[in-house]
């Protein structure tokens, strides 16, 4: 067996410092949002969600309900983002059918908005307000962001 390879400390990621997960997620999500890559955006957005939550589906929509309130009022509740929109994008790289993303950076501050492409009449989760929820991470007290990331 060979000898373990040695990395330098700022190489290594501590899963265990939440500020520094949290940071590097904005930073994922902004640059696919930044990019117009939408369907990335929400993607990222809805596996952190299951990372930051702790895997399971109650504790999701747990999360959900707590952080994110006027997106389950809008929708009609949490369970209705993880089976149309967290299960549509995390199989099939798209929400389910009748549901689409949406971009509108408004004033209005909306998550939801009722949208039509032709005759179809969709349910639009706008991927503004989130992304600018998960941007802004919580800074824990206490500790300043490492400048180097």
């Amino acid at each position: 067996m060979k000898a373990p390879k040695d990395i330098p400390p700022d190489h290594f990621m501590n899963l265990g410092d939440r500020a520094k997960v949290a940071a590097t997620m904005a930073k994922a999500v902004r640059l696919v949002y930044d990019a117009q890559i939408y369907t990335a955006t929400m993607c990222l957005i809805a596996s952190y969600i299951d990372a930051i939550a702790g895997g399971d589906k109650p504790r999701y929509l747990n999360f959900l309900q707590d952080n994110l309130p006027q997106l389950c009022q809008e929708l009609g509740g949490p369970l209705v983002f993880y089976e149309k929109f967290r299960n549509g994008m995390v199989h099939l790289n798209s929400p389910k059918l009748g549901f689409a993303l949406i971009d509108d950076p408004g004033d209005d501050g909306q998550y939801v908005a009722d949208v039509r492409v032709g005759t179809m009449v969709m349910r639009g989760v706008n991927v503004d307000p989130p992304c600018q929820r998960v941007h802004r991470p919580r800074r824990v007290p206490g500790r300043r962001p490492d400048p180097r990331r």
